[in-house]
C-alpha cells in the first residue's frame, strides 16, 4: 500500500515532472536519409575490407545493428523473433524477417527507401544464398551479429557458401559505436527519464514501508512517461 507519506509528496513531484519534462527533445530524430547514408558506409566498409557480402543477424533482444542500418526491431515474445540483412556493396540491403512482421517493416523501417526487398526468413533465407552462391559466387562473406546468430541460419549459410571464406564481422558493430548529435540527444533523454523512475523508486522505498511490487512499479513508469519518455525498452521487475 502506498503510505500516507508518500501520497502527499507525489503529486506535487508530478507536476514537477511533466513541468519540467521534455515531450519533443530537440534533434532527436534520425531521418530515412541518415539511414540510406548510414547504409552506404557499410557498403564502402564491406569494400574496404575485402568482402563481397556482409550477413547481419539480430532480433529483439539484440536488436542494435539491424536498427542501426535499418531502423527495425522485431517484437518481443517467447522466442526472440530473428531479423536478416544481406547486404553486397553495389545493391540494395534485403531484409528478412518472419512473416508476421513484414507489414509493419514495410511501413516503420527505412526500407522504404532502400528498395523495398522484405523477404520471409524461413522460407526465403536458404533459397536466396544458393541463388547468390551460384550467380555472385562471393568468396569472402563476414557476418556480423556472429556471436548470437541462431544455428537454424547458419546452416543454411554453411551449405551455400561451401567453398567460401566466411568469418566474423565487426562492421557494424564499430560504425554504430560513433554517435552522431540525434542518437547523443536520445541518450540523454534515455538517461534523464530513467533518472526519475529510479527517484521515484528510492523515495517510495523510503517513505512508503509495505507498497506492493505492482504500486511501484506503476508509479516508476508514470514518473518515466511524465518527464518525457516515449516507450520502455524492457519491463521493470522490482524484486
Amino acid at each position: 500500500m502506498i503510505s500516507e507519506k508518500a501520497l502527499k509528496w507525489l503529486p506535487d513531484r508530478f507536476e514537477k515532472l511533466i513541468r519540467y519534462g521534455e515531450f519533443q527533445g530537440p534533434g532527436e530524430t534520425i531521418t530515412n536519409e541518415e539511414y540510406k547514408a548510414r547504409v552506404e558506409i557499410a557498403k564502402q566498409k564491406i569494400v574496404d575490407e575485402g568482402l563481397d557480402a556482409l550477413i547481419v543477424f539480430g532480433d529483439c533482444y539484440r536488436m542494435s545493428n539491424i536498427r542501426w542500418l535499418v531502423n527495425y526491431r522485431t517484437i518481443d515474445g517467447v522466442y526472440p523473433q530473428p531479423m536478416l540483412i544481406y547486404l553486397v556493396p553495389d545493391r540494395d540491403p534485403v531484409f528478412f524477417l518472419p512473416s508476421s512482421e513484414i507489414p509493419s517493416a514495410h511501413g516503420s523501417s527505412a526500407m522504404s527507401v532502400l528498395g523495398g526487398d522484405i523477404r520471409e526468413i524461413r522460407s526465403d533465407w536458404a533459397p536466396f544464398l544458393k541463388e547468390r552462391a551460384a550467380q555472385d559466387k562471393p568468396k569472402k562473406i563476414g557476418i556480423s551479429g556472429y556471436t548470437y546468430m541462431d544455428l537454424e541460419f547458419w546452416f543454411p549459410i554453411n551449405d551455400a557458401f561451401q567453398y567460401a571464406d566466411v568469418q566474423r564481422s565487426m562492421i557494424i558493430e564499430q560504425l554504430k559505436s560513433k554517435k552522431n548529435e540525434a542518437e547523443i540527444a536520445s541518450m540523454k533523454r534515455a538517461a534523464r527519464v530513467s533518472n526519475a523512475g529510479i527517484q521515484m523508486l528510492m523515495d517510495l522505498l523510503r517513505d512508503s514501508e509495505g507498497i506492493t511490487e505492482l504500486e511501484a512499479t506503476s508509479l516508476v513508469y508514470a514518473a518515466m512517461f511524465a518527464n518525457g519518455g516515449h516507450s520502455i525498452a524492457y519491463d521493470i521487475m522490482i524484486q
